[in-house]
């Protein structure tokens, strides 16, 4: 075979295996647009998948919409605690004091704010609305403060003498504390005004997976008892804000009021878990969120302890500890916490990048959207929105939120308006999108668009495959070189190879005279050198019987 047809063989082959490798190639490329396109609607935060129409309205509506994707997102955390003090010493006998003196308990309401982080019931707030222990120092106080009125009446001393005394001897005091209730509580936002106490939806706090301590970052991340949901819980959240928060930002804190904990006295929160004898229109106000924006006055403020804070305008009061803060798009730029006392009524806030090392702590830090938070961002974008249909779509997208979530009555408001002025567009039959439905389907359809592609390119491969090793056992193998002798590899140079010998001639060539002595190759050629192994003529071999020339003529 020659070299040309040795060239083209080879070329044929990687031809041919080369299209396998390319179909290769286009499988693997379209499994990655099937994971790509199937994973990038669930990715996108609440934020991200605000519509175009809604992110262009102007900043104070831009706010309010914030505040009405969040708010369903924001509870009211209730706690129900005893507690009793001994001074080890203290009486003037050297006996130990007790308090209170009946050997009872004393008995406080305590109340914060939270908000779900997770659609699976992750709580961020502050830890001490959460922490009921020695290390709370404000309930360390207030303990003390009743222990002290408590023990002037069993002796000859004042409150104040009784509150003196316990504070200069720490070291004699102990108190014990003892939750008995403690509970996160839907608010209005996401309930709507209740009807009626069966309809409170409150969940018993189990676990906190994540802390500071009170006098530190005062932060805490919760968990809630969801056994008794079926099927899976689906909450509405908050994301925490990533980028920098700067001086004069408009921020917005969504808490409870100022007087819940003084309308306390006037509820039973105990009894709400067993239809208690509460007034609903109590539960109702205790249960609905205030909304407060103002500015921030200072971005990096250091605390004594190292801990960074916000400073803002006050937006914030009693209650309202561990509410969510949160910028204009929605995201949660810190919470709310118990700062010094000052005259002008600042809001300290703990930022969300001091949040963020707590919730990675927690194992938090890729959250997977919940359904609900998709579609009750879908309908909200429609309803604020302002393209052709925008109501029509949105009484479509809130009416699926009412039958997919049943208690989620704080759509109420929402559909009833986006049914009336639905009633004035006209739109085509079935132009209408469903809550979260354009997004799954189209998700759905790009997945199953991959996998079918994915699919072909796999069985094309494999035909072209086994068609190409078919075609490779099919081709001949060329016959083997079996090697030639030495002296048949290498004749001498000047033997020519493709030459046959002239035949020996019978008849005495017409020869010119030579010298005695001289030899005839085999082709009549008179050869000189009596040692000469071939004719410098011929290149024949010289035999050692050659001819003798004859003598020479005169």
């Amino acid at each position: 075979m020659s070299q040309f047809s040795v060239s083209i063989t080879r070329y044929t082959d990687a031809r041919r295996l080369r299209m396998p490798v390319i179909f290769c190639l286009c499988l693997a490329l379209a499994f990655i647009w099937a994971l790509a396109s199937g994973g990038a609607a669930e990715a996108m935060t609440p934020a991200q998948q605000t519509l175009p129409a809604q992110r262009a309205q102007a900043a104070d509506s831009v706010a309010q919409q914030a505040v009405q994707l969040d708010s369903p997102a924001v509870t009211r955390i209730v706690s129900v605690v005893n507690a009793s003090l001994t001074c080890s010493g203290c009486a003037s006998d050297g006996s130990d004091i007790h308090s209170p003196n009946d050997g009872g308990t004393f008995t406080y309401y305590s109340s914060g704010s939270g908000a779900f982080i997770t659609p699976d019931g992750a709580i961020l707030t502050a830890d001490h609305v959460v922490d009921h222990s020695m290390n709370n120092s404000d309930e360390v106080a207030f303990v003390e403060q009743q222990a002290a009125q408590d023990i002037a009446t069993q002796y000859s001393v004042t409150s104040d003498q009784a509150l003196q005394y316990l504070q200069s001897h720490p070291s004699h005091v102990a108190i014990t504390f003892k939750v008995v209730f403690q509970k996160a509580f839907l608010s209005t936002a996401y309930t709507g005004n209740l009807p009626d106490t069966r309809h409170v939806y409150a969940f018993a706090i189990t676990s906190t997976i994540a802390s500071s301590p009170v006098d530190k970052q005062d932060t805490a991340i919760v968990r809630i008892d969801t056994s008794g949901i079926s099927p899976a819980p689906d909450f509405p959240y908050l994301t925490l804000a990533s980028a920098p928060v700067n001086a004069l930002d408009n921020v917005t804190a969504i808490a409870f009021p100022a007087d819940a904990d003084l309308a306390l006295n006037n509820a039973d929160f105990t009894s709400l878990a067993d239809v208690g004898s509460s007034d609903v229109n109590t539960i109702n106000s205790l249960l609905s969120p205030s909304v407060n924006t103002g500015t921030i006055t200072k971005a990096n403020e250091i605390r004594s302890d190292g801990t960074l804070v916000y400073e803002a305008s006050s937006i914030a009061s009693n209650g309202s500890s561990g509410g969510p803060v949160i910028n204009d798009q929605g995201q949660v730029i810190g919470f709310v916490d118990a700062g010094p006392a000052t005259t002008d009524r600042l809001t300290f806030i703990i930022p969300s990048a001091v949040v963020a090392t707590y919730t990675a702590q927690a194992g938090m830090s890729s959250i997977a959207q919940g359904r609900f938070m998709r579609q009750w961002t879908q309908a909200l974008g429609q309803y604020n929105g302002a393209g052709a249909c925008h109501w029509t779509n949105a009484t479509t997208d809130l009416t699926a939120l009412k039958q997919q979530y049943p208690t989620f009555g704080g759509v109420a408001p929402f559909l009833a308006q986006a049914k009336l002025k639905a009633a004035g567009e006209s739109c085509a039959a079935g132009g209408a999108s469903t809550a979260g439905a354009a997004g799954d389907v189209a998700a759905g359809l790009a997945l199953i668009g991959g996998c079918v592609v994915a699919l072909i390119a796999l069985i094309l491969g494999v035909i072209f495959l086994v068609i190409a090793l078919a075609r490779r056992r099919k081709r001949r193998k060329p016959a083997p070189v079996i090697a030639a002798p030495y002296a048949a590899r290498y004749p001498p140079a000047s033997y020519p190879p493709a030459q046959q010998a002239p035949p020996v001639s019978t008849q005495a060539p017409p020869y010119p005279p030579y010298a005695l002595g001289m030899r005839l190759c085999p082709n009549g050629h008179a050869v000189a050198e009596a040692d000469a192994v071939f004719c410098p003529i011929c290149g024949a071999p010289m035999s050692s019987g050659s001819a003798q020339a004859g003598p020479t003529q005169a």
